[in-house]
């Protein structure tokens, strides 16, 4: 991947806790893309996107394919899902949904609303 400078200071680089709701900071979570049948790693054709702190995480022994969110801040994302695009689970449907994740943490930081479509106001 490439690398770029970090941008790990920039408190609109968020990814929230699909359980508690809360940002998750480096070191303290991960994203992971699990299959929507069977809850593990992803085999199929889709795939599901969720973020947990590790203390949250109902299932922290999962086999799933995961994403620190260290990894995961600024144009780092758009290397993530170049990256994510060659495996055959993740469609552009799931990019979208992986842009949309990454989008409502910037936007909520930075006080916009998240429309449905993907913009932002």
């Amino acid at each position: 991947m490439t690398q770029y400078p970090s941008t790990r200071k920039n408190a609109a680089n968020i990814w929230r806790c699909d359980k508690c709701g809360l940002a998750i900071q480096d070191g303290h979570g991960n994203i992971e893309l699990i299959d929507p049948e069977t809850g593990g790693y992803p085999l199929g054709t889709s795939c599901l996107i969720i973020a947990h702190h590790r203390r949250c995480d109902p299932n922290p022994n999962r086999d799933a394919y995961w994403i620190r969110v260290e990894r995961a801040r600024g144009a780092e994302v758009l290397d993530w899902i170049e990256h994510l695009l060659d495996k055959p689970w993740f469609t552009s449907a799931n990019a979208r949904a992986f842009i949309r994740r990454y989008q409502d943490g910037l936007c909520t930081a930075e006080g916009f609303k998240v429309y449905e479509n993907g913009g932002a106001k």
